[in-house]
């Protein structure tokens, strides 16, 4: 999870100052951050699972609109997949209602 997010955050970076961190270390490859995340919502019996489906959630709504790579209803569709799950064990969360767009 945390490389996941970590990775997804650098490369949100522009290319010529990630170059700078590539030059250190860091990668920000965002296809490796995404299977990562992918790979932590398998543990739905622990904290994990829900915090990767947050952080995906808010790369597809926020931060791709942010950016200006989003794909407007997939994006929607695949927001509404990953807070299911967690709306079902608590669905009056402020997280979740935050999500789901209701007061």
């Amino acid at each position: 999870m945390g490389i996941g997010t970590f990775n997804l955050c650098l490369s949100a970076i522009p290319a010529r100052y990630l170059r700078i961190l590539e030059f250190v270390g860091f990668s920000g490859d965002r296809q490796l951050a995404l299977e990562k995340l992918k790979l932590g919502l398998k543990q739905v019996n622990s904290l994990r699972g829900p915090l990767c489906a947050i952080i995906l959630i808010i790369y597809n709504l926020v931060a791709k609109y942010t950016l200006g790579n989003h794909r407007g209803y997939e994006d929607i569709s695949l927001a509404e997949q990953l807070i299911k799950p967690i709306a079902s064990v608590s669905p009056n969360g402020i997280g979740i209602q935050y999500f789901m767009g209701s007061t």
